[in-house]
């Protein structure tokens, strides 16, 4: 009887652990802005945005230091982010700057592109 509890316990934990919640692809958070976290290399946008089109920009001379902008868009043709990557040309770099684009992008509190200067500090001390 003790080990059908102790089965019972087993399964019931790992079904609860199995139920994660899917990430909300335009949550902004501390350490992830959607699908990007802070630690995410060029060579996973792909992957990540699998779904949407990945447009890199590659300038002209890169020896001269110029930065190379990473653009996601839509399957619809809607320009969501546009990334910039700390090293030029390296898809092993990680995200250094992501310029938000789309209106979709929320924090937890619920400020976008769309806020206002009234929504920033009724939300946040500055």
């Amino acid at each position: 009887m003790k080990n059908y509890i102790l089965i019972a316990l087993v399964v019931i934990t790992l079904v609860f652990a199995s139920c994660e919640q899917p990430q909300d692809p335009f949550l902004i958070q501390k350490q992830n802005v959607g699908m990007l976290t802070d630690s995410t290399q060029v060579r996973e946008l792909k992957t990540i945005y699998k779904n949407d089109s990945v447009v890199k920009f590659i300038g002209g001379d890169e020896f001269t230091g110029g930065i190379n902008t990473i653009d996601i868009y839509e399957k619809g043709g809607e320009k969501l982010l546009e990334l910039t990557p700390s090293q030029t040309l390296d898809s092993t770099a990680v995200i250094e700057n992501i310029r938000i684009m789309d209106d979709r992008f929320k924090t937890e509190k619920n400020l976008s592109l769309v806020s206002t200067f009234k929504d920033i500090t009724d939300n946040y001390s500055i």
